[in-house]
């Protein structure tokens, strides 16, 4: 399962990469930059930068799940399932809520990848 292809990467040194990160880390560094990478199974990310006040779309759609909070919103994590994060990201209307991790095939993977070999085959990477 992955969370995200980030494609055309200049971090971390010269030159560009297509970063394929994965779900599943078992390390738990205290320095990760990526913590939404430790479940090996999908997860319900929140925005409160794009959350309407007064919405309340998604606490009706999950109220086992989803409680208002003085700055935000209460994410029961422990009781999401799969027909939650449904619910949930396709009541949003600013995708507040968005899915963290998907099902892919190493094909469609490297189909994505693929798509900056021009790139690679003039930097000269491998």
């Amino acid at each position: 399962m992955i969370f995200n292809i980030q494609r055309y990467s200049t971090h971390d040194g010269p030159g560009i990469r297509t970063v394929v990160f994965l779900k599943g880390c078992s390390l738990g560094c205290r320095w990760c930059q990526n913590p939404e990478s430790r479940a090996r199974t999908q997860d319900l990310l929140y925005d409160a930068r794009l959350c309407l006040e007064g919405c309340e779309l998604c606490a009706k759609a999950a109220p086992e799940v989803i409680e208002r909070a003085l700055n935000g919103l209460l994410i029961h994590r422990e009781k999401l399932t799969p027909e939650h994060l449904t619910a949930l990201t396709d009541c949003c209307p600013t995708q507040a809520l968005t899915v963290c991790g998907e099902v892919k095939s190493v094909e469609e993977i490297m189909t994505t990848v693929l798509r900056d070999k021009p790139f690679y085959d003039r930097s000269g990477a491998v």
